[in-house]
């Protein structure tokens, strides 16, 4: 794999940890869904980000929003961290 693909590789498992660590925050500000059992997988596109979960009652779901929106949360989430 080249210098950049890994890069990009480590961009990508920084967000899933940011956006992992913070799933309440996430849930509270962009998701239909306000009462999730388990987060189950996370598509990145260039334009969206769509998330699949599990609600308490076994039923699979998925929510999208666009990419702008999860940068920000990401890029917000990630300086509190640092702080």
């Amino acid at each position: 794999m080249n210098i950049a693909a890994n890069i990009a590789l480590s961009q990508i498992q920084e967000w899933e940890r940011i956006f992992y660590k913070n799933t309440k925050h996430f849930i509270g500000e962009n998701s239909r869904f306000k009462n999730v059992w388990e987060f189950t997988d996370i598509y990145f596109s260039s334009e969206r980000v769509k998330i699949y979960y599990i609600l308490p009652c076994g039923q699979h779901v998925s929510d999208s929003v666009g990419i702008g929106s999860f940068l920000e949360f990401i890029n917000y989430y990630g300086e509190t961290e640092e702080k």
